[in-house]
């Protein structure tokens, strides 16, 4: 079978997304099919069926810590009040048992920012800084963020609302199904 391309040669994201739909919904798909699928949603901006999706890998794995980082980020980053409210639940449960863990943390700094509590925010990231390991992009993200806020603190307002994908910290946090 030879690959998806439209006239020009380029990948065809619809017919993908058509192939990845109809294999989630003919009822027994993977949590890669199903992630794949949420993933591709969110590129498309079609944020209440990614999210969708997203619980629906959680449902299939609820052990997995990978997806509920995963779908607490799609929540955060939501225009949804009442979805990142529910997204910083699963942070603050994921940090109970794993206070250091650099993508919730990261995730926490998103919700402090959008709450506007600059000052958590900046402690959130300066502890941050010190996990991520030194000259990475995680470790980029992290400085360039806390840098934003330094300068919105003496009154300007950020540059930019921050990226809600947290910065890769050399982890593997694969969605490989056992």
């Amino acid at each position: 079978a030879g690959a998806m391309a439209d006239a020009n040669g380029a990948p065809d994201i619809a017919a993908m997304v058509a192939k990845l739909e109809s294999r989630v919904k003919e009822g027994n798909p993977t949590v890669d099919d199903v992630i794949m699928l949420a993933r591709s949603y969110r590129v498309l901006n079609r944020d209440e069926e990614s999210i969708t999706l997203y619980r629906k890998a959680q449902a299939m794995t609820p052990d997995d810590p990978a997806i509920k980082l995963v779908l607490a980020s799609a929540l955060v980053r939501s225009d949804n009040d009442g979805y990142r409210s529910e997204g910083e639940k699963i942070v603050d449960g994921i940090l109970s048992s794993d206070p250091k863990k650099p993508e919730a943390l990261w995730l926490k700094s998103i919700g402090q920012v959008r709450r506007h509590e600059i000052e958590d925010a900046k402690k959130t990231l300066t502890q941050l800084s010190g996990i991520v390991p030194e000259n990475s992009e995680a470790k980029n993200a992290v400085t360039g963020l806390l840098k934003e806020l330094e300068t919105a603190s003496a009154g300007e307002p950020p540059a930019a609302s921050p990226s809600a994908t947290p910065p890769a910290t050399g982890q593997s946090s694969g969605t490989q199904s056992k």
